[in-house]
């Protein structure tokens, strides 16, 4: 599935149809999470599909880091910004609490009750004890201005 960016979308709206739309994006998650869980999921999409990240071969996580094998493109500012830097959508979505902020949306905005399904989950890993001290320093410089903007 292809993410598209608030700057895509925009393109396909009038200025007047973009004005009067709420814009919501669903992307503030915490840049070492989101890279480690890009680097598992590729693993496990490599384990299906041996050609689809056959660069991620034999490789570990900390040689994925080390080695700039991460888009340092892949950047949530990217994703909610217009070419002059500024945010474009009138509502960031935190990741974490996925279900809550919609739901918040949908009541506030649409005046609608969402009835979500209650799933278990499986336990949360902890990305940061995949990580050394050299790995996090090379993702702070790479995301430095995302790390800035959500803190």
């Amino acid at each position: 599935m292809e993410h598209s960016t608030a700057k895509e979308i925009k393109k396909h709206f009038s200025k007047e149809e973009w004005n009067s739309c709420y814009k919501v994006a669903i992307s503030k998650r915490n840049v070492f999470d989101r890279i480690a869980s890009y680097y598992y999921h590729k693993i496990k999409l490599n384990n299906i599909n041996k050609n689809q990240y056959s660069a991620l071969h034999n490789i570990s996580f900390k040689d994925y880091i080390i080695n700039n094998m991460y888009d340092k493109n892949d950047n949530t500012l990217n994703y909610i910004t217009n070419d002059n830097g500024d945010v474009i959508v009138d509502y960031i979505i935190d990741f974490n609490n996925l279900i809550p902020e919609t739901k918040k949306i949908m009541s506030s905005i649409l005046n609608l009750d969402i009835q979500f399904i209650d799933y278990k989950k499986l336990p949360k890993k902890n990305y940061f004890e995949l990580y050394n001290k050299k790995m996090m320093e090379k993702i702070e410089t790479d995301f430095k201005n995302e790390l800035k903007y959500f803190g």
